[in-house]
């Protein structure tokens, strides 16, 4: 399932620091010997094979756990079925989008269900193939409804609002819906490997401003009828990507222009499979959408198999119905505001890292992520970069 992140606006910088020295996360003085290029109007950023701040020994990033959004058993109401996706708000209430149960759920920063709402259907409050959620800078939430074809609104006391139609104001089919301020609504949708983007105004009359095509990674074939696509989302005042066919996160600027493309080398990155012959994609290594901290720089979660030398191989083997277990290698990585490779995290895990899945950064400064197992949860985190010297 791919992900969405929502927008948020940044507020506060929840980074802290370890022992004596700190000097927050922009880059020591140390030689940086990466490669810096202008090329198609963004700055293409090549990271050596190492990070620019060496490992001494202990990790430069830690995750202190503070809450858990969602329960195993009881209150009912705190049980959930499938996330899809979530939004934070400025005073740290968190909103869950429950696939599984085709509800909006709200809970207090402590982790009380504040209410819930929604149930199956295509009427209005009800929830149907959502795609995205997220809070609007206010006091309003939106959900990319009916498979992306529709945007609903609810208050953030939890009353459903409104509904708009996206073919009424001249717009397709979306899978990311963000906002910057001071209230203009970006939307993304997937026509095979470019981006359709459009900017409206939203909470008045959700009128189409400007539409663009970006481009979320390199131009690969794929077959008719199967593609994949990047993850994506809003980050404060850029559009940004993820991908599936290098080791690298992209960024543009909220009119469409891009930014910067930021690559690491060294990995054992394994791309995604694509059979021409056989028509189907498989998606394996996956470079998940940075989130932006408070100060400008990226937080990135990528993920890819260990144990598979031939891509095209496994999904073949797929296909025909064979289960192949995948052995994964997580890599959670900062890099600053320029793009630098500053420091990282690794796992090995078939399925997750202990710190679950890098789901977004909130106004509060908190790290939010994501796991599945023993049970759905949304989990926050303070994040606490120590940084050498």
């Amino acid at each position: 399932m791919r992900r969405t992140l929502p927008a948020w606006v940044a507020a506060a910088l929840a980074i802290g620091c370890m022992g004596t020295g700190c000097r927050g996360t922009s880059h020591p003085a140390t030689a940086w010997t990466g490669t810096m290029e202008q090329r198609d109007g963004a700055t293409w950023v090549t990271n050596p094979a190492e990070p620019l701040w060496p490992e001494d020994g202990s990790p430069r990033l830690e995750f202190e756990l503070e809450q858990v959004f969602g329960v195993d058993e009881e209150p009912e109401e705190a049980l959930l079925a499938s996330i899809r996706d979530i939004a934070v708000d400025d005073a740290g209430r968190v909103y869950i989008l429950d696939e599984g149960d085709n509800r909006l759920v709200a809970f207090a920063p402590s982790g009380e269900v504040l209410w819930s709402d929604g149930r199956p259907g295509e009427g209005p409050g009800e929830i149907e193939e959502p795609a995205s959620l997220v809070w609007n800078g206010s006091n309003r939430v939106h959900l990319a409804n009916q498979n992306g074809m529709q945007i609903d609104t609810w208050s953030t006391d939890g009353e459903y609002l409104d509904s708009v139609l996206l073919a009424d104001v001249g717009v397709g089919r979306v899978s990311t819906l963000g906002f910057v301020p001071p209230g203009t609504a970006i939307l993304l949708g997937f026509p095979r490997t470019q981006t359709q983007g459009h900017t409206l105004a939203a909470d008045k009359d959700w009128a189409l401003g400007k539409s663009f095509m970006l481009a979320a990674a390199k131009d690969v074939p794929q077959p008719a009828g199967a593609s994949v696509g990047a993850d994506s989302a809003i980050a404060g005042e850029s559009i940004v990507f993820g991908n599936v066919f290098d080791h690298e996160f992209r960024t543009f600027h909220t009119d469409g222009r891009p930014d910067l493309v930021v690559a690491r080398t060294g990995t054992d990155f394994i791309p995604a499979a694509i059979d021409l012959e056989r028509g189907a994609v498989g998606s394996l290594g996956s470079v998940g959408a940075p989130a932006r901290l408070a100060d400008g720089s990226w937080l990135v979660h990528a993920h890819w198999p260990t144990n598979i030398s031939d891509p095209i191989l496994y999904l073949r083997r797929a296909l025909a119905g064979e289960r192949v277990r995948v052995e994964r290698h997580h890599a959670i990585d900062l890099f600053d505001a320029e793009g630098r490779w500053l420091t990282g995290r690794t796992w090995d895990h078939p399925d997750r890292p202990p710190f679950g899945y890098l789901r977004s950064i909130g106004p509060d400064g908190k790290v939010y992520s994501f796991v599945a197992d023993p049970f759905p949860q949304i989990r926050r985190y303070r994040l606490v970069v120590r940084p050498p010297g």
